[in-house]
């Protein structure tokens, strides 16, 4: 399994915002998405279904995200459902 966790998610969001803003934006979205943390796939996508509504950069990003949390297992209720 290829998790990325809290530092490479903030790391990605840099790359593209600022370190910063990208600090601030996982911080908000992980408690919007109620996160304690990105240690499972599950959670990434999570934290990543929460990032995509945002747009632009934002959900390219997420989208990025939750292609990873996917093909490393990750679940939700909307893939369950729709499977």
């Amino acid at each position: 399994m290829n998790m990325i966790g809290r530092d490479t998610v903030t790391k990605k969001l840099a790359q593209v915002l600022g370190q910063k803003t990208a600090i601030d934006v996982v911080a908000k979205t992980m408690v919007e998405a109620g996160l304690e943390g990105l240690t499972t796939p599950d959670d990434q996508l999570r934290f990543a279904n929460a990032l995509i509504p945002r747009g632009g950069l934002y959900e390219a990003v997420g989208r990025a995200l939750k292609i990873q949390a996917i093909l490393n297992g990750g679940n939700d209720d909307a893939n369950v459902k729709s499977a």
